[in-house]
This record gives C-alpha cells, sequence and structure tokens, in this order.
C-alpha cells in the first residue's frame, strides 16, 4: 500500500476552497511519549500546509470494542470507572505506558498550541 502525502493533500483541499480539520489520537495503553511526539508533530506540519483546526483526542476505550476488552483484562480501567466519564478530551485508561495526568497535560497544550485563538475560545467549554 502506498502511503499518502497528507500534506499535500491539505494543500490541495484549502487550494480548492475548503475547510480541513485534523484528527489527532493519542494515548494509546503502549504509546510512548516520543511517538505521541511524532504524531503531534505531523499535527503541526499539517497546521503549517493550512489545517483550519486540529482536534487532538485521547484513545477512548469504549464498550463493545476490542480495545475495552484488553483494558478490562489488563487493568487499563480503573475499578470505580463510569461509562458517562469517557470522552475523547480526557484520558481514562490507567497504568499505561504515559500517565493520564502527563497525557492530559500534553494533549491540553498541543490542541491550545494548534488552534487558532478563537477556536480555542469557543470551544473551551466542551473540552472541560
Amino acid at each position: 500500500m502506498a502511503r499518502c502525502d497528507t500534506v499535500a493533500l491539505v494543500r490541495a483541499v484549502k487550494a480548492a476552497g475548503m475547510r480541513c480539520s485534523g484528527n489527532y489520537m493519542i494515548g494509546y495503553p503502549d504509546e510512548t511519549e516520543a511517538e505521541i511526539g511524532a504524531t503531534l508533530d505531523m499535527a503541526w506540519r499539517h497546521r503549517d500546509a493550512g489545517i483550519d483546526e486540529a482536534d487532538v483526542f485521547c484513545v477512548v476505550p469504549f464498550p463493545g470494542t476490542t480495545l475495552y476488552d484488553k483494558a478490562i483484562r489488563r487493568g487499563w480501567l480503573p475499578a470505580d470507572w463510569n461509562p458517562d466519564d469517557m470522552r475523547w478530551f480526557r484520558p481514562i485508561m490507567r497504568n499505561v505506558a504515559v500517565p493520564a495526568a502527563r497525557l492530559q497535560a500534553i494533549r491540553d497544550a498541543a490542541w491550545a498550541d494548534l488552534n487558532p485563538p478563537a477556536f480555542v475560545t469557543v470551544h473551551a467549554e466542551a473540552a472541560r
């Protein structure tokens, strides 16, 4: 399978006069900070190429998914977890490569830095 030049794709979308958003997932159970950094570097390249906003999501093990089953087996979900607390902007998994508090700080900083101030202001309440 050929790799897609996502920077060229962003530029082509913008040249066609369309909006372009990027979605980036971080916080897989075995993902290191270096790997998260590589994902965020890609987000910065996309921002420099013209994306309008970048959504940085924490990986969520939703019930019914393979990741959820694995998270239960491996103890990545806290004993008192509540499915209502599962949000893309907040890490829920514990005992994984990057601790939840650190992942939260990385996600929050990246989201704020990658996006235009007006976007951050409008969407800040949803990301709490």
